[in-house]
């Protein structure tokens, strides 16, 4: 892959723009202010993202057209459909945090905005799930996928622990052979390896779409997807295998697992998943959840 023609070093997508769909002004104000994070404040692009998602599912989802028209019903209106769509209660409360710094500057810059920051009640989080599933499992849910983008997006976040974000952004040019080269959360500079098998189906994909010309995951309307599009995507094919508790990160989780089982000691891990300290690797990995009292029994007894 590293020899196709496509690659394009010099190109940089631009995370802070929402695509029109229809005339509502609310669009502009959205890109304004995500200009405004971007460009003055100079935020990290993984911020800029999760607001740009967070404003496109709030105009969405709200049918809002006009900033200067958003109330608290609107509001509703939004958490409603996240949470008809299984979204997390964090996920929310990150999305409502963006909303409301998105009112507070156009405020800042006197738009007359109806909607009541105080009445926003901040959702109840449940405690941080732990999803893991086996090698076997996996296997059985990309037996089952219906596309070659959903078996993609299953296979290489299992494969590398790459987080849902750095999936979506996968492009040509951080490609090289079965290597991937990117940056992963808190500007760290990662690398990722591609199975065989993952690298010729992506490989496969990449020339069977010829619109690609670096990012990978592109919508019908020719803008790259959404991390809630790529989510429901995934969920589908872990739904149609039982799975009914499914969210990406458990992939990430899985891989941590998954590399344990096979022999890699915790250093080792924490290399592979790009973490900073080996505490945080701890907490991702699963192998030994329910075989403590066999251990003691081994060790102690």
């Amino acid at each position: 892959m590293n020899h196709y023609s496509k690659f394009k070093n010099d190109y940089h997508p631009d995370y802070s723009y929402i695509e029109h769909r229809g005339n509502a002004p609310i669009y502009d104000q959205a890109n304004q202010y995500l200009k405004y994070c971007s460009v003055t404040r100079q935020m990290s692009p993984m911020t800029i993202r999760s607001k740009q998602s967070a404003l496109r599912n709030l105009i969405v989802e709200s049918k809002c057209k006009d900033l200067q028209e958003l109330t608290n019903a609107d509001y509703d209106r939004f958490v409603q459909s996240e949470l008809d769509r299984k979204v997390s209660c964090r996920t929310i409360n990150t999305k409502t945090a963006h909303i409301v710094a998105f009112v507070k500057y156009w405020r800042e810059l006197e738009m007359k905005i109806p909607i009541k920051i105080p009445l926003i009640v901040k959702l109840k989080e449940q405690p941080p799930r732990r999803a893991c599933y086996t090698r076997q499992e996996i296997e059985e849910v990309l037996d089952n996928c219906s596309s070659d983008m959903q078996w993609l997006f299953i296979k290489i976040a299992f494969d590398t622990g790459m987080r849902i974000n750095e999936l979506r952004n996968l492009s040509l040019s951080q490609i090289n052979g079965r290597r991937i080269n990117f940056i992963g959360k808190g500007t760290k500079e990662r690398e990722v390896y591609l199975t065989p098998l993952a690298y010729e189906k992506l490989s496969e994909y990449i020339d069977n779409h010829p619109e690609i010309e670096d990012h990978i995951w592109m919508n019908e309307w020719g803008y790259p997807m959404s991390v809630d599009t790529i989510r429901r995507i995934m969920r589908e094919a872990f739904v149609r295998c039982g799975h009914e508790d499914f969210y990406p990160h458990a992939l990430r989780h899985s891989f941590g697992s998954d590399i344990q089982r096979q022999g890699a000691d915790i250093f080792v891990i924490k290399e592979m998943m790009g973490h900073s300290n080996i505490a945080t690797t701890q907490k991702y990995l699963h192998s030994l959840d329910g075989q403590l009292a066999n251990l003691f029994d081994m060790y102690k007894c």
